[in-house]
């Protein structure tokens, strides 16, 4: 490490994803050496702390796209200290960062250009933090929350109210406490929406009321959810001619007969698996 940050000044990206024995000293003389850093990956690097986050927010003011999946010693501090440095950044993946809260709110309110944001499974998120994050991030294009079991109706309302005509990518599987009445004005709303990932989520036909002419949607995520019948189905097909991907594994309200006998557009992979 010592070696590349001190040889490699113009160094623009770096991927050092499941190196496990990167440091907070490495990340230091890496960051110091490489100033002109663009992209740093740091992905499984579980011995990193909010000491790593300080020295990026410190010497990386380049920096636009930073994943920090499973680091799971990094914090609210941390992201503090990031986002007073890395003020341009456009993508940050802090999914299974387990210790991340409220910090999520010093990076809506400093990084002003963040197009992407991946939180899964971050349990600690609450409704004001997204409340907030909407709110602030006025270029968000890509949220995903899969697995933040906390969040309502209320944090999904908020990110439909402010940036429902900006969204492409929306995560919130296992997201139990939001309803038919919070998917409903996804598909008002968001009308540039392509990739929506509903699994395990407790809604039934009634969130499919407003889906109608032609959605964008490429990627749709239905699976285990089991108040979804083929009336959802059918509608889902005719409405969404650009559908890539439909994922109805564990959907056991549906009949496989009938679900085959759909027409769904050309190149569609249908994922099934009703036992």
């Amino acid at each position: 490490m010592n070696a590349l940050g001190c040889g490699l000044s113009t160094l623009c990206w770096i991927d050092l994803s499941d190196c496990k024995r990167v440091s907070d000293k490495g990340v230091e003389t890496l960051v110091r050496g490489c100033p002109q850093l663009q992209g740093l990956y740091l992905s499984g690097c579980k011995r990193l702390t909010d000491k790593s986050l300080e020295h990026i927010g410190r010497h990386s003011k380049h920096l636009v796209e930073l994943n920090l999946h499973s680091c799971i010693n990094v914090g609210d501090l941390g992201l503090a200290y990031l986002s007073w440095g890395c003020t341009s950044l456009r993508v940050l993946d802090l999914s299974m960062c387990l210790k991340v809260s409220a910090g999520v709110q010093s990076v809506a309110e400093r990084c002003m250009e963040l197009r992407t944001l991946n939180l899964s499974s971050c349990s600690k998120i609450k409704d004001d933090i997204i409340m907030n994050l909407a709110e602030k991030c006025i270029h968000l294009e890509n949220l995903v929350l899969n697995g933040c079991r906390t969040l309502s109706d209320e944090a999904v309302k908020e990110i439909v109210r402010c940036r429902g005509s900006n969204l492409k990518v929306l995560g919130l599987g296992w997201l139990t406490n939001i309803s038919d009445e919070a998917v409903k004005l996804i598909f008002t709303f968001c009308s540039l929406i392509e990739h929506l990932d509903l699994e395990s989520c407790n809604i039934t036909d009634g969130c499919f009321i407003e889906l109608s002419g032609v959605s964008p949607l490429k990627i749709l995520k239905l699976n285990n959810c089991h108040g979804i019948t083929n009336t959802s189905i059918v509608k889902i097909a005719a409405c969404c001619p650009q559908l890539e991907k439909l994922d109805l594994s564990y959907c056991d309200q549906l009949t496989l007969e009938i679900v085959r006998g759909i027409a769904f557009p050309d190149g569609c992979k249908l994922f099934l698996n009703f036992t």
